[in-house]
């Protein structure tokens, strides 16, 4: 093969690329050839927040990044749910969750929240007592604060990625690392999720900072406290984004 004919073999192959990752067609904005695109995102989890806690940390963990970020996915609730130390009465949950929707806003940052997806019960209560959640079940109790999450979002006119949904139409073997924490494929639909709320209005060029617990964090994933690897905020790095409309 002369080098004319390995060019239009590299260039054939490229795009063969390009449309695979485009899939059905789909124009995408902003995806480089070494597998991310250019999305810069910032992963603000840590292991043990809950609502407050992120409430708390968000002078120092966004408003004083400079330049602002152009989104805050916020995905904390986990704790506030499961965790006994860390419990949230569900009108304090509420009251922390608004603060960071209307404290993003006033920044110019647009705020997407999102519910939380169901866990193994039986894992949750060798760690966190049976008798610390009264008569509510662990599945029961995070079904309400979800429904209340909902409510919240359409009061307050704020993008909802309803990862609860999401997850529930997945086989737990494939979302869940230990019964709690997410795999792989779970922090990839969870990074869809997400991006699926502002893809219309992604430029492909965009900040985004991810604040939450250990979710966020990637506990037991690969880059783990980062946007590299196998967690969430990686994830959202390595989508193909739709076009904006």
């Amino acid at each position: 093969m002369d080098n004319r004919g390995l060019v239009r073999l590299v260039v054939a192959t490229i795009a063969m690329t390009l449309s695979e990752i485009r899939g059905n067609g789909a124009e995408t904005v902003g995806f480089r050839m070494n597998g991310t695109n250019d999305l810069t995102v910032i992963n603000r989890g840590r292991c043990g927040q809950n609502s407050g806690v992120v409430r708390d940390k968000f002078g120092a963990d966004v408003l004083a990044m400079a330049p602002k970020p152009d989104y805050a996915f916020i995905y904390v609730g986990m704790n506030d749910v499961i965790n006994d130390g860390f419990f949230t009465p569900l009108d304090k949950y509420l009251e922390n969750m608004t603060w960071l929707i209307e404290r993003s806003r006033e920044a110019g940052i647009t705020p997407v929240i999102c519910t939380i997806h169901h866990v193994n019960e039986d894992v949750v209560y060798a760690h966190h007592p049976r008798e610390k959640f009264g008569a509510e079940t662990v599945t029961a109790k995070m079904d309400r604060y979800n429904a209340a999450l909902r409510t919240l979002a359409a009061h307050r006119k704020v993008g909802l990625a309803d990862f609860g949904v999401v997850a529930d139409r997945t086989p737990p073997s494939e979302l869940l690392s230990d019964g709690v924490h997410l795999t792989r494929r779970g922090n990839e639909l969870l990074a869809r999720t997400f991006l699926d709320v502002v893809a219309s209005r992604l430029r492909g060029r965009e900040t985004i900072v991810c604040l939450g617990d250990s979710l966020t964090y990637g506990y037991l994933n690969a880059g783990a406290g980062t946007a590299d690897g196998e967690t969430y905020p990686a994830m959202l790095r390595r989508l193909p984004l739709p076009a904006g409309q």
